[in-house]
Parts: C-alpha cells; structure tokens; sequence
C-alpha cells in the first residue's frame, strides 16, 4: 500500500529520513528483515503469467490455462468464474507449532464466484 500526501516541511522530512540511516548497523540497509517485491511495468498477459508463477503448486496442477484470471481471495484462490479452497489446512500445536494437514477436497472446496 501506499499514502501519498503533500509534505509541509520537505526538507526537514529529508534530514530526519537521513538522519535514521546513522543509526542502522553497518553493512545493513535498515530494513529489518522486509522482503522487498516489485513487478511493475508489465503487460497484461506477463502480469497474468507472474500470478500463475507465484501461485501455489495444488493451484498450478489443476490444468488451468494460464491465461485464466488468478487472484487471492482471502483464504481462497478466485481463478475464473470459481473461488476455490486450499486442499492443505494448519493445525496450531502447542508452543507456537504449526501443523500442515493434507485435507483433501469436499464438496465445499470449490463453488462459482
């Protein structure tokens, strides 16, 4: 996301922005560990090939064409004219675990959006 707004003191945002790097530890951009993502610039159809390529592989094996629609929904995935469930799910176990399960697929896995 992003928050544009007009600066009332631009210059003094830019020192105090400057100002922040002196105290990141050396070597280091002061990121803390982001991940930083960017595809900008694209077509239509390499955007469409970029979701497919980010999609998770039970997605990707569904024999889908990869022309098809494909964005998140939440926990689901819409592609198409279909909103679909993940056939994984997670269990929280004790002490901050987490447990994948393959639940498969029910009549509740897959409806039209």
């Amino acid at each position: 996301m992003t928050n544009a707004k007009w600066a009332r003191r631009p210059v003094g945002y830019i020192a105090k922005y400057a100002a922040k790097a002196a105290d990141w530890p050396p070597g280091t951009s002061g990121t803390g560990g982001a991940r930083w993502f960017g595809a900008g610039g694209l077509s239509h159809a390499l955007r469409l090939l970029a979701r497919w390529a980010a999609a998770p592989q039970w997605l990707q094996l569904m024999g889908w064409e990869r022309d098809t629609p494909l964005r998140r929904q939440g926990s689901r995935w819409h592609v198409g004219a279909w909103l679909l469930r993940s056939p994984w799910g997670v269990r929280d176990l004790t002490g901050g675990v987490l447990e994948f399960f393959w639940r498969g697929w029910n009549a509740d896995s897959m409806e039209l959006a």
